[in-house]
Formats: C-alpha cells, structure tokens, sequence
C-alpha cells in the first residue's frame, strides 16, 4: 500500500507538491452550512468532489474488500472506482445502492466492458500509463522480510534465475523482467478508439500527464481525462499530478471534466486540485488504509475526514461554492 516504483521519488513528489501550493484566507468567511460541495460528472450530480479510486488487492487488506468499501461509498453517495483486478464486479454491486466506475487496462478487452455494462456501472476508467509491471522495490523487501529465514535464498535464487532467461517476471531486484513482459502491446490510441466506439458507457482514459496525450484522448471520444501517475507506481522521477493538472485543464478547454488522481491525503488538497481546474479527485490509499484499520467503518471514517476537511478550507478562503471556486484562492510555488 505504501511502495512506489524504484527510489520512489515520484510518490514523494506528489505529495511534496501540494505543499508547494498555498491558500489564501478570505476576510469574507462562509458559513459551513452555506457551502456547496457538490459536483455534477457525467450527468449525475456528486455530494463532494471525491471519488474512491481503483486500487487492487483489497481481499488481502479486510476479508470483506471492495464489499465493505463499496458499502461506505455508497452511504456517503461517493462513487467508487473498481479496480480490474478487485472482487467481481456482481458480488460487489449487490451490496448496496450506489455507484460504481468498473477501471481496465486494454489487455481486459471486451469482458471486461461486458462485465461492467451488467452490473450496472455508469463508466470505464481505461489506465494507460502502466504498459509494464512495475518495479516495486519495496514489495520485494516485503515479500522477502516475510520468509522464513531457511526459503529466503533458495526464493531470490530461484526468481533471478528466472529473471535471467525471460522466462517469467521477477519480484528479486525488483521487476527487472518487466521490459521482457509487456501488459499489452495494442497501440493506446488505436484501443481508445475503439473502446469509445464498442462500449455503450462512457470512457475516462486514465494516465494522462501531459496536454498532448489529453488531446489525443478527447478527440478520440473520451467522456474526461483523469490526471494521474499510477501514485508513482509506474515512472519513477516523473512530474507530480498536481503540477501536471494545469496544462491538461488548459488543453481540455471544458471539452470534458478532467480528473486528478495520486497525491492527495487532505480536504485542504481537493480544494487545491479543484481551485486548478480538476472536477473531482480520486482518493486510493486512504481508503486503504481505512479499510485495514477498520473495514467499512474506517474507509466510511477516512470519507468524512476528507469532507469536513474540505468544508473547512472553503469556509476559511471565501469559497461558497466548488463549482464555482478558480486559481484566485491559491498561490504556487516551488520547491
């Protein structure tokens, strides 16, 4: 829950980053119970600018996984995102009334998109940005800490032999197979298309970093763009989301709603991320972390932390409204 790739340099920038980004107090103060935090993406109107993002494994966290997340989601009318490699999206749309987001990589195809279209879902996410397993180092370290001292060697013997040939992707030295073992190979481009061409939802196209790959998504039909690094799970040393979102939202031009994932752990930073032109944040792991803490209970716990800290920054800078809040709120800094 907590690695990132390599040195991970790109996980502590996003989180660095929002610190490099400043509010601004206003001596016209708004009343809590005056301010609007909803939202409206994709036809629906929102309560807050915040969506639980996809994040896998969660079976290894809580016994209950995406059940007990999608529970609390939907009792704070928060949408969640489901990860490809979660719960079958039937066991977990039958635990409660809510609304789910099914996320795929291209190698899920068209099972995927049907398995989404019959439990309910209202979008594909389509991540882009992970065409290679990761390097995580520290899932390494884990993994290896956790053996048996006896296993320990005949383990990272046994994985870089298989890292040398090719023959399978390594988790000793971390994932140096991974240039040998592409997730997929079809062309992104070539795959948004016809995804937004075949599948009757509507399709965010998650990954984007820069305003070209935004473009490039919009004039292929995408429903929004989701500004993200993969939590700096995919390229270490690359720019941090936030300092990434303010030339895709000036490249998206209202086109679609654009999104940011990776980086925020406070009300204070959706408030950042929505004064810079996001329309509502993906939040990974915090949930996660609520969810081991405490089950649906924690992950319901770490959605109300987010929203009274939210309502608190507006309060505190003069912003009535998140629809209507811009960059006036905000100053930008550097490292």
């Amino acid at each position: 829950m907590k690695g990132a790739a390599n040195s991970e340099s790109t996980l502590r920038r996003n989180h660095a980053a929002f610190d490099w980004i400043s509010l601004v107090t206003s001596a016209n103060g708004v009343p809590s119970k005056a301010l609007d935090t909803s939202v409206r993406v994709l036809d629906r109107v929102m309560p807050v600018p915040i969506i639980v993002g996809p994040t896998s494994a969660q079976v290894d966290i809580n016994r209950l996984a995406e059940r007990a997340t999608y529970r609390a989601a939907a009792a704070h009318g928060i949408t969640m995102s489901v990860s490809q490699f979660g719960l079958p999206l039937s066991m977990i749309a039958a635990e409660a009334q809510g609304h789910l987001w099914a996320q795929m990589y291209p190698e899920a195809g068209a099972r995927r998109v049907d398995e989404a279209e019959a439990a309910g879902a209202e979008a594909l996410i389509l991540t882009i940005d992970e065409p290679y397993q990761p390097n995580g180092e520290r899932s390494v370290r884990w993994d290896l800490a956790h053996l048996p001292a006896k296993d320990r060697a005949r383990h990272f013997a046994g994985q870089l032999k298989r890292t040398v040939t090719g023959r399978h992707t390594a988790r000793a030295f971390g994932d140096l197979g991974a240039v040998l073992h592409p997730r997929f190979t079809t062309s992104r481009s070539q795959f948004i298309g016809a995804l937004v061409k075949t599948s009757g939802l509507p399709v965010l196209v998650k990954g984007i970093l820069s305003p070209e790959d935004a473009d490039m998504a919009i004039g292929l039909g995408a429903a929004g763009v989701i500004v993200s690094n993969h939590g700096g799970r995919a390229l270490d040393g690359c720019i941090s989301t936030i300092e990434a979102l303010p030339d895709v939202v000036r490249q998206a031009a209202g086109r679609v709603p654009v999104f940011l994932d990776s980086g925020v752990r406070r009300g204070a930073d959706v408030l950042k991320a929505c004064a810079l032109g996001a329309t509502a944040v993906l939040i990974g792991r915090p949930v996660l972390w609520g969810l081991g803490a405490a089950g649906e209970a924690g992950v319901a716990r770490v959605l109300e932390i987010l929203t009274s800290e939210l309502v608190a920054a507006m309060a505190l800078t003069g912003t009535g409204s998140i629809r209507a809040v811009n960059s006036s709120i905000v100053r930008v800094g550097g490292q």
